[in-house]
């Protein structure tokens, strides 16, 4: 218990002092100013975006359209999770030999 108690108080701590550097830190990476990682990182956010096809220069995507993205990986996410759980029996690590969860 008082582990416990500790282990919480170290990561509130952590997280305290994390707080004021990490904001100015994202404060000036959302602004577009150079920040210490600049040169490591954006070659291969650029990179990233160039292989998933990204344009960064373009107009921004209307809300509508943002909804709809949002809805459908959600929905796709919920219909990768439904099959894990329905096919779990077929699953290779499955050392308690579960049954699929019913419908």
């Amino acid at each position: 218990m008082a582990s416990d108690i500790l282990q919480f108080l170290i990561y509130g701590a952590l997280l305290t002092l994390l707080a004021w550097p990490l904001g100015l830190y994202m404060a000036r990476l959302f602004s577009g100013q150079r920040t210490l990682l600049t040169p490591v990182l954006a070659p291969v956010e650029r990179a990233l975006y160039r292989a998933c096809g990204i344009d960064t220069e373009g107009p921004g995507q209307h809300w509508s359209r943002y909804a709809l993205s949002v809805l459908a990986f959600n929905l796709a996410g919920w219909l990768i999770l439904y099959a894990i759980l329905r096919l779990q029996h077929l699953l290779p690590w499955n050392p308690q030999g579960l049954p699929p969860m019913s419908p």
